[in-house]
């Protein structure tokens, strides 16, 4: 995967959340992904996720199998891993805010 950088990743990983809103879980929910803002945002997300629409697509389950390795992917430098650090503290945050996913 070539480099990405963080503020795409960001843009990519809100964008997925939208859609992502109405979708299940990844198969891959509860794998760490060494940042603990990202994990907790990541398990919020699938537990949301699980509850709103238990029988989403594949294919939408493969994009929020996609967005984890993404973030795995960016925690692997310093720099990326202060970035999607952020990132994943201000996606919590939305995610705690949307009545949803309360």
């Amino acid at each position: 995967m070539s480099h990405v950088r963080p503020s795409a990743l960001a843009l990519a990983l809100l964008g997925g959340l939208v859609l992502a809103c109405h979708a299940k879980p990844a198969d891959g929910a509860g794998e760490s992904v060494g940042i603990p803002a990202c994990d907790a945002w990541l398990t919020r997300r699938d537990e949301c996720l699980r509850r709103i629409d238990p029988g989403a697509s594949a294919a939408l389950r493969l994009r929020l199998d996609a967005e984890r390795e993404e973030v795995k992917t960016a925690a692997t430098t310093p720099d990326g891993r202060a970035a999607i650090g952020r990132t994943c503290i201000a996606l919590l945050q939305e995610l705690r805010s949307d009545p949803e996913c309360r």
